[in-house]
């Protein structure tokens, strides 16, 4: 899985300022047939393009162009599926 977060072994990283993000706030996996993101118990919470919050740990199947949301609006990523 790829992990983001803040902490410098992530393998998306994200500024150590910011806001609402975690050190190890989601995981990307590929589960042989889908693309999942999952919850790493993070402070702030993971959003996913219809507003729905994540439980921690609890696998979301992603479609391509979903945003996934790391605690507010301000650190996002897209995802592209092809």
């Amino acid at each position: 899985p790829l992990v983001a977060g803040r902490a410098a072994d992530c393998d998306i990283r994200f500024s150590l300022d910011a806001r609402g993000v975690s050190r190890r706030h989601l995981s990307i996996q590929y589960t042989g047939h889908e693309w999942t993101v999952r919850d790493l118990g993070s402070t702030n919470g993971t959003f996913v393009s219809s507003g729905i919050r994540l439980s921690p740990y609890t696998d979301w199947k992603l479609q391509s162009g979903e945003i996934i949301r790391l605690g507010d609006d301000e650190n996002s990523l897209k995802v592209e599926i092809s």
